[in-house]
């Protein structure tokens, strides 16, 4: 059972009309790849991930070798246009300057294909309101008290 919001929403992208049969995603802050990169890739994805952070890239490889991995800040990635079949994006967008955000969700959007799919924004397919940790956070957790949005959503066919 998937009871992980991540890999809920990743599930979705990849089984979500018109995936092809091996899907490439993006993924944006893909940390240690585990869960989202390590499941993609075992439902059949090509994954492209990316993170700022050496560390994480250098765990994600051990875990998951057959994905493609980028070591750099979301905000200075240049895709071709249509080149992504979906894209996740979880605690990740947050990172980047408010005025910055906007432009990373232009960019998000461009990669796209038509009927693209990503975690995060667009034609509302599914979402969800969860508390950090479960809302089983201590008071002196930063996250305690905090809430997060899922969204599912599809890029408008053009």
């Amino acid at each position: 059972m998937l009871d992980d919001p991540k890999l809920v929403v990743s599930e979705a992208i990849m089984t979500s009309p018109p995936a092809p049969q091996k899907p490439r995603i993006l993924e944006l802050g893909c940390g240690s790849g585990i869960p989202t990169t390590r499941m993609l890739l075992d439902r059949g994805a090509h994954v492209v991930a990316n993170d700022i952070a050496a560390k994480q890239l250098e765990m994600a490889r051990v875990h998951c070798p057959e994905a493609s991995f980028i070591e750099e800040d979301m905000a200075l990635l240049d895709f071709r246009p249509g080149g992504f079949d979906g894209v996740v994006c979880f605690f990740t967008i947050f990172h980047l300057p408010r005025a910055e955000q906007k432009e990373m969700f232009f960019k998000i959007h461009a990669w796209l294909k038509p009927g693209g799919f990503r975690g995060a924004g667009f034609e509302v397919l599914e979402s969800e309101t969860l508390a950090a940790g479960n809302g089983e956070l201590g008071e002196s957790d930063p996250d305690y008290g905090v809430k997060f949005r899922w969204v599912a959503a599809r890029k408008w066919r053009e």
